[in-house]
């Protein structure tokens, strides 16, 4: 393995400890700076700039010899955010065409991981339940979750399919959102099914309709609407 490979990895390792630190002096809140740490958000535009500066000073040249401007063909590809964006949403759009051909129906669910995963509360003051996790243990939380429900919905022969997306709450804690589409008669028991996984850690404190749907919330998706 080269010295630049451990390089790479071992500059990863040091940023995302580095927004955990922040994240645990209170520095990622609605109350300070949401999302990211202030340090974060300048590394990463940072990044961007000198990205943007290296693809400018490079050329692509075909087997004729023609030159093309690397920068251009990466502003038109879908490593440009607006247009990956775009891709999306017309991946999105297709979906449902499909679904609607088939008499597939859509849901809509939210996942959120217990409150002993986020390191401030809703109105951004210290979470005393806060086990320490940072957001890329809380994916791996969301990632076992939805394993689970995988598993569950395959043996009972549930077959969904559709786009998943994280985002992060105001403190950093990621959740997730899911667009799936599935056959109408298996909406009920796709839903118990999420519900009883998403349910299954700290249950203790899911003592209201309010803390239940916090932690999982499912929509139909309206084709009238979109």
């Amino acid at each position: 393995i080269s010295e630049d490979w451990w390089k790479r990895r071992l500059r990863r390792h040091a940023d995302m400890w580095k927004e955990h630190l922040h994240i645990a002096l209170g520095n990622v809140s609605k109350k300070t700076t949401p999302y990211a740490s202030t340090a974060t958000v300048g590394d990463w535009r940072e990044q961007k700039r000198r990205t943007r500066e290296f693809l400018k000073s490079m050329e692509l040249e075909d087997e004729q010899g023609n030159r093309f401007s690397l920068i251009e063909k990466y502003d038109h590809s879908v490593a440009n955010p607006a247009i990956r964006r775009c891709e999306l949403m017309v991946r999105i759009r297709g979906f449902e065409n499909i679904c609607e051909e088939l008499g597939y129906a859509g849901e809509f669910y939210t996942l959120t991981a217990p409150s002993k995963f986020h390191a401030t509360n809703k109105d951004g003051h210290r979470n005393r339940k806060w086990n320490g996790a940072s957001p890329a243990r809380t994916q791996r939380y969301l990632r076992g979750v939805w394993s689970r429900v995988r598993a569950k919905l395959h043996r009972e022969d549930i077959r969904v399919f559709g786009i998943r997306v994280a985002e992060p709450h105001h403190d950093g804690t990621p959740h997730w959102h899911m667009l799936l589409f599935m056959r109408p008669e298996h909406i009920e028991q796709a839903r118990v099914i999420f519900r009883n996984h998403a349910h299954e850690e700290n249950i203790d404190e899911l003592n209201s309709e309010k803390t239940r749907k916090a932690r999982f919330h499912a929509e139909a998706i309206d084709p009238e609407k979109g």
